[in-house]
């Protein structure tokens, strides 16, 4: 089996208990956008939302948010990629946010300390996308998983579970 087929990915999704997910995919390129959704289609269980350009974008953050994941390129009308991430960040601090441009030193130069963000440039292969997805989502389980756990040490949960013995 090869690194990043559908079966791996399949694989985390099953590990992390990932149901249906929700991504959006901005370009203002449409052939590009048509073909990010396929790959992300191909690839995961997931609803897509797609914007056109980077205001779009943010009325989607907004409005059909939270996401699981945004997908966004750099240069666009109405809004750069950087002012789509900002956003995102304002709604949902903990998106995974994954910026495909051939401009990534402009969105690094305008959000040196940006978190939970990854990077792949334009053109890119399938792979390469789908191991940035991987690595962020997998990434959210993570943290997602260790914040719904407490510990608790035996002697505690002995107290809460049989109160008086």
């Amino acid at each position: 089996m090869r690194s990043g087929s559908s079966n791996d990915i399949h694989s985390i999704i099953n590990k992390y208990k990932i149901d249906v997910m929700k991504f959006l995919i901005v370009d203002d390129d449409k052939d590009l956008l048509e073909v990010l959704s396929m790959i992300v289609v191909s690839n995961y269980n997931v609803d897509i939302l797609e914007a056109t350009e980077g205001q779009m974008a943010i009325e989607k953050i907004q409005t059909a948010g939270p996401f699981d994941l945004v997908i966004c390129d750099y240069n666009m009308p109405h809004k750069n990629g950087a002012d789509v991430f900002r956003e995102l960040r304002k709604e949902n601090a903990g998106t995974p946010f994954i910026l495909i441009s051939t401009d990534i030193d402009k969105f690094q130069r305008q959000l040196p300390a940006a978190l939970n963000c990854g990077f792949v440039d334009k053109p890119f292969a399938e792979k390469d996308l789908i191991g940035k997805i991987e690595e962020l989502l997998s990434r959210k389980s993570m943290v997602s998983q260790s914040e719904s756990y407490l510990p608790v040490s035996i002697e505690v949960l002995e107290k809460i579970v049989f109160p008086g013995v």
